[in-house]
């Protein structure tokens, strides 16, 4: 009975979706929050075919205008042994009371939601075997360091871990319709504020922009074997929205329009490489535990982590200059048990040869009410002066709800603290400091307020102050959004 009414409902909002669309199929790329992957459920115990469905309702108030979106999302997994097929697609819908719009998108002649597209998230083969983990197809991609790619592509992703020593390789074409700031889910068209922002070129066929990729890793601490991404595992995902749950707390710089943890930008915990499928969302429940069972934080002296080699290169038709790379990175555990990440990449350009580097900065606190995570990340590159820009364009590191800050707007900082309490409701509230440290000097207060409720429902509230020499004022932004998934 529970599922039929399950299905009832589901076939219900599908109806009702398509039917307020009443537009074209496009292809376009959802990049939203979303919480599906914790959802799928098996059409039937025999068969290794699982599903699930997401509606995600919006409203937001700005300075200037009001903002509204809605989002349906169907993912269908199958998986067998050391093979998952993964698909996931969705349709969106949008108003902008300012009434402007981007990328030709169409009217809705029948729904008080002015704009919409049909869309395609994910679509791939991956093989995850021992030590052996390689994607072939559309899927959200990271490279094996700390912030240089967080991007929706289609190509080939391969690890492969020897003990400790692991190589990542990667071959990705980047498209307007399938990258997370493409042309379905980015919150640019409802946001939009400051108009002349300058965003990398993203090509709209396939092989325009493209980029290769290999990083070499040594991490002591990692003597066993690559873990499988088809086990459960789950920013709350325990750190992948992806698949999960938009609310990664746990690599804050990769955020997704509203990962809850990479996300959102300021992750926590280190999502680089985590399993695609990760199960535990930011909103589940957190297990028991005795206070005497805390382990109160013990001064170490430093030691490096990890090691690595990054080379890299962006490259196509419509890249104007082939873009080198190569660097380094290293982690460190330091006192108390916090992390340090450092990368350093130099820019192999002519007339335009720089260094970029990153910094990040995690603690996490557990104690009896739950979890406080604190996280400070700074960007830059040397010579900080006018004559040369840093260029890598698939970071996607979302510093700011709005502004959306990236690596070709460095030198700039961001601060965040996130609590997530140990509670039925598992409520959480994260605020988020960030500054650019250049012309136009742009920068964000975000607070963001959030619960799950009815094991299907979350609520998320976020509100933003944003400051820039770009804008006439000082602007502000409500916005309360509420994700169903079954």
């Amino acid at each position: 009975m529970l599922k039929n009414n399950r299905l009832i409902f589901c076939s219900i909002i599908i109806f009702i979706t398509v039917l307020s669309l009443q537009m074209n199929t496009a292809s376009a790329q959802p990049e939203c929050r979303s919480m599906l992957g914790a959802h799928l459920t098996p059409f039937h115990k025999k068969i290794p075919l699982s599903w699930a469905i997401e509606e995600t309702f919006a409203q937001g108030w700005m300075t200037d205008r009001n903002i509204t979106n809605n989002l349906l999302y169907l993912g269908l997994d199958f998986t067998h042994k050391s093979h998952n097929v993964y698909f996931e697609g969705g349709a969106k819908m949008w108003r902008n009371s300012l009434g402007k719009y981007g990328n030709n998108s169409k009217p809705i002649k029948f729904s008080p939601l002015d704009r919409g597209k049909l869309g395609l998230r994910e679509s791939y083969y991956m093989f995850s075997h021992k030590s052996t983990n390689l994607i072939l197809g559309l899927h959200t991609t990271t490279l094996d360091d700390y912030f240089l790619v967080d991007e929706r592509a289609i190509g080939i992703d391969f690890t492969q871990k020897f003990g400790a020593f692991g190589i990542n390789a990667n071959l990705s074409t980047v498209m307007e319709d399938f990258t997370k700031m493409g042309n379905y889910c980015t919150v640019k068209y409802i946001y939009n504020t400051i108009k002349s922002k300058n965003d990398p070129y993203i090509g709209e066929t396939f092989g325009e922009t493209n980029f290769a990729s290999l990083v070499l890793t040594w991490t002591p601490s990692q003597k066993g074997t690559w873990k499988n991404d088809t086990e459960d595992f789950n920013e709350f995902e325990e750190f992948d929205e992806n698949k999960v749950d938009e609310f990664e707390e746990f690599d804050e710089n990769k955020e997704d329009e509203f990962d809850e943890f990479n996300e959102d930008e300021f992750e926590v915990f280190d999502e680089n490489k985590e399993a695609e499928f990760e199960e535990f969302d930011e909103f589940d429940e957190f297990e028991e535990t005795n206070e005497d069972e805390l382990e109160k934080p013990k001064k170490k002296n430093v030691s490096i982590n990890k090691y690595g080699l990054v080379l890299y290169e962006e490259f196509g038709d419509s890249v104007a200059f082939n873009k080198h790379y190569f660097g380094f990175l290293i982690g460190f555990n330091l006192p108390w048990k916090a992390t340090l990440e450092v990368e350093a990449l130099d820019q192999l350009i002519e007339n335009e040869h720089t260094i970029g580097y990153f910094l990040r900065l995690k603690k996490n606190f557990m104690w009896k009410p739950g979890i406080t995570s604190l996280n400070i990340t700074y960007t830059g590159k040397y010579p900080n002066n006018d004559n040369s820009t840093f260029y890598p364009g698939y970071s996607n590191l979302f510093m700011g709800e709005i502004m959306r800050l990236d690596v070709w707007d460095m030198p700039m900082i961001s601060a965040s603290l996130k609590q997530d309490f140990n509670s039925k409701y598992i409520p959480h509230f994260r605020i988020k400091f960030t500054e650019q440290l250049k012309y136009p000097n742009t920068g964000a207060i975000d607070l963001e307020l959030g619960m799950k409720f009815l094991k299907h429902c979350k609520l998320t509230a976020i509100f933003s102050r944003i400051h820039s020499k770009a804008l006439t004022e000082i602007n502000y932004m409500a916005r309360f959004e509420l994700r169903i998934a079954f």
